[in-house]
């Protein structure tokens, strides 16, 4: 089962975190080689698509600073770090106080396995500085 995460959000703001996999033993998790996807969506499959991210993990791969404004996925993937920036652009777009879901699922492509990392949904208030 994965891990749940709920995160807040004020609408329009960006919204960023970082995450570090490791394995019940405490070593680390080798992400090369595989596709992280993330999602979030108004709810469950198959309802609407509100961001889409995705990103493959190679051996080189390093983690970089991410646009605020429209969000990505960045990964080092030999140290199981994956950061997370849901942008601005969407995050207006949130329907106010009421949760959106999103999860991210790790690809692994010659294993053809998928696994879902992390999952959760991301409550949403509205701002009071209008800008």
């Amino acid at each position: 089962m994965a891990d749940s995460y709920d995160p807040s959000v004020i609408r329009g703001d960006t919204l960023r975190w970082t995450m570090y996999l490791k394995n019940s033993s405490g070593a680390t998790i080798n992400l090369s080689g595989s596709t992280l996807t993330m999602q979030i969506r108004s709810g469950h499959y198959p309802a609407k698509i509100l961001a889409n991210y995705s990103i493959g993990a190679t051996s080189g791969s390093q983690l970089f600073s991410l646009d605020g404004m429209t969000g990505g996925l960045s990964v080092a993937s030999t140290s199981g770090i994956i950061s997370v920036c849901v942008g601005s652009n969407y995050t207006q777009n949130f329907p106010a106080y009421t949760p959106v879901f999103y999860d991210i699922q790790q690809q692994i492509t010659s294993a053809k396995d998928t696994t879902t990392l992390l999952s959760g949904k991301i409550d949403t208030i509205l701002d009071v500085t209008k800008t």
